[in-house]
């Protein structure tokens, strides 16, 4: 049986109590763009120090996620989560 897992994207430039709300939505959007999947994926919380977005990804998700991630890494995912 699979689980669910947690990712975490970090933006280095703010900390939660700086980052302005229109910027943050900008990077929860992007960050849904490249992970795919928009049903299931989650946004858990905020983590402070520098502000690190922390997502679920559904257990039946999960894999195509991985994927995706892997893809943009090696910067041959589709397009939409190269801009992203």
């Amino acid at each position: 049986m699979r689980s669910d897992e947690q990712y975490k994207f970090k933006i280095a430039a703010y900390t939660p109590d700086i980052i302005p709300m229109a910027r943050l939505a900008e990077y929860l959007a992007q960050l849904a763009e490249i992970l795919g999947e928009k049903t299931s994926v989650h946004f858990v919380r905020l983590e402070a120090g520098s502000t690190v977005v922390v997502s679920k990804v559904q257990a039946e998700a999960v894999p195509k996620v991985r994927r995706r991630a892997a893809s943009v890494r090696r910067r041959d995912a589709p397009r939409d989560a190269l801009r992203a």
